[in-house]
């Protein structure tokens, strides 16, 4: 007599089925299938049906996976010292001195680096156990498509400032927890603890240091590319040509990034960007664009009086709250009566809410914990947001929020309405 399949049937299913589709996918659109080897392609721009098939696919496989291996072994596989190889490989840039299409041998990568062939080998073959790396012939290492990462440069930095920042930072964080329990001061976080850093952030600490400043820009800049960062969801999913001729200040706006892709799309608008002074000393304007900037701390009061919208893309996750409270406070005695303030930003999932799959809840509130080491800032839920206008001033009207198909941040809206 046949048995009712289990939940690990059911979720073996479920993967079998959602495979078969994104392999038909792949065969319609003449896209190589995923593989390990060196010379694979990572296709990052499918459609958003495909990309909820694989992360259907993806939120299957671990969970199936975290069943099969209970929790003792599930628990230790997830501390295991990834760390450690993605460290010695940066650290000794071992993915350059691996030939393309060819191998070395780990006598030549130990005289290359100057490491000990059996710590090198040992490292690296718990890498190569992770798909970095392969040794298709005993004792010489090629690449794999994971290795390959190592050769791009934004990659490369992103994987740097990992083992460099990030990574200390988190092992420091419950020492900083147990020193500064109100986790609120961006010079109180796991980050000034590992490294015995007395900077009032850890920005102003990584400034000492350019070469880290550059790997840690090189590493958000290759972050920001992505097609979930596309300045298109802020200028497509918001309605900027009912504001006619009106004027847009863009807090924190950088070198213009956001303000020249809405100018270019609405040339009407005004708009003005505003950041610290030597963020903006040297931007020039472009001719015939109404963007201007302008230097000014978002901490201080609004010199800018009665524009149609206050916008803030990507910096309010920067700060704790407490801060946030002061950005918006500064911003009170320059409303007119419905002028908007419009936060693009991330939006984390109400736990228990199914709002997302489980695997891209992990990777956002991953991001979260990353903010809480680095600066004792940030990702926030809807809520989070709600509560952040009501602190400052009941004339702030919640007016909703958007989030546009296949971007990682929303947009966030509230009315001034005395």
């Amino acid at each position: 007599m046949a048995t009712t399949p289990g939940h690990l049937v059911e979720l073996a299913t479920k993967i079998l089925e959602q495979a078969k589709e994104l392999e038909a996918y792949h065969a319609s659109n003449s896209i190589p299938l995923p593989s390990f080897d060196e010379t694979a392609t990572e296709a990052i721009n499918f459609p958003t049906a495909m990309e909820m098939t694989r992360a259907r696919i993806s939120d299957a496989c671990e969970q199936l996976n975290a069943l099969v291996q209970g929790p003792r072994l599930m628990a230790q596989s997830r501390v295991q010292a990834h760390v450690t190889y993605l460290d010695v490989i940066h650290r000794f840039k071992i993915a350059p001195k691996v030939p393309l299409g060819s191998s070395i041998s780990y006598p030549e990568l130990s005289e290359q680096t100057g490491v000990s062939e059996a710590a090198l080998r040992r490292v690296l073959r718990f890498a190569i156990s992770n798909h970095v790396f392969a040794e298709k012939q005993p004792g010489f290492v090629s690449h794999s498509a994971a290795s390959r990462l190592f050769l791009d440069p934004a990659m490369n930095d992103w994987f740097g400032s990992f083992v460099q920042e990030i990574a200390p930072a988190q092992l420091a964080e419950g020492r900083a927890l147990e020193k500064y329990p109100e986790a609120d001061e961006s010079s109180q976080t796991g980050y000034m603890i590992a490294n015995n850093a007395t900077e009032p952030s850890f920005y102003l600490h990584m400034a000492k240091e350019p070469a880290r400043v550059k790997q840690f820009s090189g590493a958000m800049s290759g972050f920001a590319k992505g097609r979930g960062h596309s300045l298109d969801h802020l200028t497509d999913s918001y309605p900027w040509a009912e504001l006619g001729s009106g004027t847009v200040v863009d807090l924190g706006g950088s070198t213009g990034g956001a303000a020249f892709a809405i100018a270019e799309k609405f040339p009407d608008l005004h708009l003005i960007v505003q950041d610290l002074p030597d963020t903006v000393a040297g931007v020039k304007e472009k001719s015939g664009v109404n963007v201007k900037f302008m230097g000014h701390s978002f901490f201080d009061e609004q010199p800018v009086h009665g524009a149609e919208v206050y916008m803030s893309r990507w910096c309010f996750h920067n700060w704790s709250d407490k801060y946030c409270i002061r950005i918006l406070n500064a911003l009170v005695p320059a409303l007119r009566a419905g002028s908007r303030v419009l936060i693009m930003d991330a939006v984390l999932p109400a736990i228990g809410s199914g709002a997302v799959l489980p695997v891209e809840e992990r990777r956002l509130r991953n991001f979260d914990i990353n903010m809480l080491t680095l600066s004792n800032s940030m990702e926030r839920e809807l809520e989070d947001w709600k509560n952040l206008f009501a602190a400052v001033d009941s004339r702030f009207r919640w007016k909703g929020v958007v989030q546009p198909e296949g971007s990682n941040l929303a947009l966030l809206e509230a009315v001034w309405d005395p």
